[in-house]
């Protein structure tokens, strides 16, 4: 099996890794971060001009593997834009089951003049599942939706949600809601990035293509969220694990660095293995999108070692730079930030072993 980047996915990595570098240092991004919106929309701008908000919309606009190589890029850089959940991840449900009229809005999506946000966890979820409480009531013709979501991830910002509510005749639907027709209480999660509660009473709602069960759909959609997470933290993983390297290499002590420490060596060859798990089950995962097999077992086994190894990676990071690795001015710490995140976004590890657990009676058992 050939896991080489071609030469289209090469430039779009570099150009995007380019394109990052130049936006934000550590200190631009908690520049960003401060500010109102919390990202820059002249870097989302940027991302549109470059393709990056369309793919996977249609065949053209490139896959799953490109998505893998954006949010890499996404992850080693911390850039704050809601690439992930205010366009890839809604936009791709939406290209999914939506009408033709409703897929020309991915048009807006791709230029950077419409985010989306896909309102589905709900409180006291702790991991995901189609069975949702919010409620879709139809009255004539039309259609509204009634409860409250939370965290809805780039809910703050977004123009148009995409809300999962149970329908009167059983099963899940998908409606689109205008924004601007919620109650939103916008917050700053503990890693610069930016949610909403989100809470619908009566909002007027427009049924994402028929109205009728979604939930295979929307298993789906939670599967490739899922990979992009485990893509964001790759790169989020390889950063934190260059800096510890470098670190270790210039920071003296006893007049020699720490790198002719063996203990301290052999504590970063320890978070390389770490990120080549990450790596190989952030590829797994990623190829099985790609090829259309959107399991949620490989979901949950690739965010299980994401976790793990991501948690390793970031204390391991800390702790080798000591009292710097925690300072708002130094990045370690808010990569460790970040990784943290990620985990508990969609399930943390152990919610994620509970989910295979849960699934060991779908196995025969070999008898020899």
């Amino acid at each position: 099996m050939d896991f080489q980047l071609s030469e289209e996915q090469v430039l779009l990595r570099d150009t995007t890794r380019d394109m990052l570098s130049r936006a934000y240092d550590t200190e631009s991004r908690l520049t960003a971060i401060d500010s109102e919106l919390g990202w820059s929309r002249d870097v989302w701008k940027q991302l549109a001009e470059v393709g990056v908000l369309g793919l996977g919309f249609d065949e053209d606009s490139g896959g799953q593997n490109e998505i893998q190589v954006v949010l890499t890029e996404v992850g080693r850089r911390l850039a704050p834009e809601p690439v992930l959940h205010g366009a890839l991840g809604p936009g791709a449900l939406l290209a999914e089951v939506g009408s033709e009229k409703q897929r020309a809005l991915l048009d807006e999506v791709a230029a950077g003049e419409r985010l989306l946000a896909f309102a589905h966890i709900e409180p006291g979820v702790r991991r995901p599942t189609a069975v949702v409480t919010t409620t879709a009531a139809r009255e004539g013709d039309s259609w509204t939706v009634s409860g409250t979501k939370n965290p809805v991830l780039a809910g703050d910002s977004a123009d148009t949600l995409i809300v999962t509510a149970s329908l009167p005749d059983g099963g899940t639907g998908l409606f689109l809601v205008d924004a601007s027709a919620t109650q939103r209480q916008t917050y700053r999660t503990f890693d610069g990035q930016r949610g909403a509660q989100i809470t619908f009473d009566k909002a007027a709602a427009e049924p994402v293509g028929e109205a009728v069960d979604a939930s295979a759909a929307v298993e789906r959609a939670l599967v490739r969220l899922s990979a992009g997470l485990c893509a964001e933290a790759l790169g989020a993983m390889e950063e934190a694990l260059r800096l510890t390297s470098e670190y270790l290499t210039q920071r003296k002590q006893f007049g020699v660095t720490l790198s002719k420490f063996q203990t301290l060596t052999q504590r970063a060859a320890d978070m390389y293995v770490s990120l080549e798990l990450a790596r190989s089950m952030a590829l797994y995962a990623s190829m099985s999108v790609a090829d259309g097999d959107l399991d949620p077992a490989i979901a949950a086994r690739a965010k299980l070692q994401i976790g793990r190894s991501g948690r390793h990676i970031a204390e391991e990071a800390i702790q080798l730079h000591g009292g710097i690795g925690v300072t708002a001015e130094y990045p370690v710490g808010h990569y460790a930030a970040r990784l943290t995140a990620i985990d508990h976004t969609l399930g943390s590890s152990t919610d994620q072993l509970h989910v295979l657990v849960s699934r060991l009676g779908d196995y025969e058992v070999v008898t020899v």
